[in-house]
């Protein structure tokens, strides 16, 4: 048993709940879109390095059950999906309150899947 399936099965937290809620998290609202929005915006304008510091808005994909799994059995994953992971699991331990876990103690020493690697370096 892995570090992130110690820490789910302590909390008694179930596939179904953290799932359900990382769907709700990063489902597209009026807020995102206006963020999304101000974001092209600023782009439109050609100015870069303005955009760089607004909040993103939500990706509209929830965590999927292959991630989960891949979560359980303590394989890499990319940042994205560790943060995704990480924001459902709190949602879920501040709904039943419950404290909060970081990304260190949720994940222990299993490293982030790196990504591709750019072209020409």
């Amino acid at each position: 048993m892995g570090k992130f399936e110690e820490v789910i099965r302590g909390a008694g937290l179930s596939a179904e709940q953290v799932l359900r809620r990382s769907a709700t998290l990063e489902r597209k609202g009026q807020e995102g879109r206006a963020r999304a929005q101000a974001r092209w915006k600023q782009r439109q304008l050609g100015e870069k390095k303005d955009y760089a510091g607004m909040a993103r808005p939500p990706s509209g994909r929830g965590v999927s059950e292959r991630q989960w799994e891949a979560a359980l059995a303590d394989r890499p994953l990319p940042g994205t999906v560790r943060g995704k992971l990480l924001r459902a699991v709190q949602a879920v331990l501040a709904r039943r309150g419950l404290p909060p876990v970081d990304a260190a103690a949720l994940f222990g020493t299993v490293p982030p899947r790196p990504g591709p690697k750019a072209k020409g370096a």
